[in-house]
């Protein structure tokens, strides 16, 4: 190794040392869970049950469900280790598709019979540092400058878009990661085509895909891009060779899991019609982005704006807690503007204590 690819390596391992410190920093002070992320847990380690509280295509209304029932549902138990079979099934009844799910559950697998958010930030947190390096070569293939792709980890890596992709136990640490990844792909592939790159760029599209439906928007234009670049300059055979792999990539995913098609089709799921009208209804953009930005710049509502969401969150835990009764409840079934969700969670001391009730109303809209 030479001077200039030791410093280089320095530079990067310094970087990477930097937000791994601030990353577990924040993860030891994780306390608590969003809804989505318990579906996470559920969706990847329930055996051949997606959502608790389901039975008979029907939800089971005023049931009450014990700590054990919570566990089962939550974690790897029994013989159900490494079920990836039950996780494709889970995702089949879900909205997404299941590859993120299978990394939990082969997590949780290894750690049989526990429920722990390190099984999910531990991946999260590898599969970040991961992106952390695509994204260091990246922008070194863009301007062959070490110090700018190390001031590019930096600004990411301790981003807090960043570092909350990363503690969200949920799919988009993965997603973030292949977006990487086919942007370094891509340029490599603007530079010097090769049959190789187009192939794994191929691979990428299917594994982004079934990482998060979301991800073919990403890859349309990127890769539409790079086809309008080769025909610009007539190169009639890469531009068809390219879009080829491409296709090919999307058609391995639908051959994978078919049931991809039933989920951007449908118009009750979130990634489904829904997601289609709302990119088609432009006068609602503006009301949609704003909030985004705000959150991106720290500050989301005022807090006159933000008093009645406050009062009306207590409100839906007030009732949540009565409708619960004075015996330690868990979480109660909930489906007013308050919370938004489905299972509103409450005193997770009593789940561990193992006193906690549940009534589940219906399946939340993930």
């Amino acid at each position: 190794m030479g001077k200039t690819e030791h410093g280089r390596f320095l530079l990067l391992a310094l970087s990477l040392l930097l937000v791994l410190g601030v990353c577990l920093h924040f993860c030891l002070w994780k306390s608590g869970m969003f809804i989505d992320e318990i579906y996470t847990y559920g969706l990847s380690n329930s055996h051949y049950q997606p959502f608790i509280g389901h039975g008979e295509g029907e939800w089971m209304k005023e049931q009450l469900l014990t700590r054990e029932d919570f566990f089962d549902y939550l974690a790897v138990t029994g013989e159900d280790r490494f079920d990836f079979a039950s996780v494709y099934s889970n995702q089949e009844l879900d909205v997404h598709p299941p590859l993120h799910y299978w990394i939990i559950n082969f997590c949780s697998s290894l750690a049989e019979n526990q429920f722990s958010k390190w099984i999910g930030l531990i991946p999260d947190l590898m599969i970040y540092l991961g992106t952390l390096v695509l994204l260091f070569v990246l922008v070194r293939e863009l301007f062959s400058d070490d110090a700018a792709a190390a001031l590019c980890v930096l600004l990411y890596g301790l981003s807090r878009v960043g570092l909350s992709t990363m503690l969200m136990i949920r799919m988009y640490v993965l997603m973030a990661f292949f977006t990487v990844l086919l942007a370094l792909l891509s340029v490599r592939e603007l530079r010097k085509p090769s049959l190789k790159n187009e192939i794994a760029i191929g691979l990428c599209i299917c594994l982004g895909l079934m990482t998060q439906y979301y991800f073919v928007f990403y890859a349309f234009f990127l890769c539409a891009f790079t086809v309008l670049h080769r025909l610009w300059r007539k190169e009639w055979k890469i531009a068809l060779r390219f879009s080829l792999c491409a296709f090919l990539g999307v058609g391995l995913m639908l051959l994978c899991f078919p049931a991809a098609v039933r989920h951007l089709t449908a118009d009750k799921l979130v990634s489904g019609g829904n997601a289609l009208n709302n990119l088609e209804n432009l006068a609602a953009w503006p009301g949609r982005l704003r909030p985004s930005g705000a959150r991106m710049c720290g500050r989301c509502r005022s807090p006159e704006e933000e008093a009645p969401a406050v009062e009306e969150k207590r409100a839906c835990a007030s009732a949540s807690s009565a409708a619960a009764g004075p015996a330690h409840g868990v979480c109660v079934g909930c489906d007013c503007a308050g919370c938004g969700r489905a299972l509103h969670l409450q005193h997770h001391a009593d789940l561990r204590s193992g006193s906690g009730l549940c009534r589940p109303s219906r399946p939340a809209e993930l």
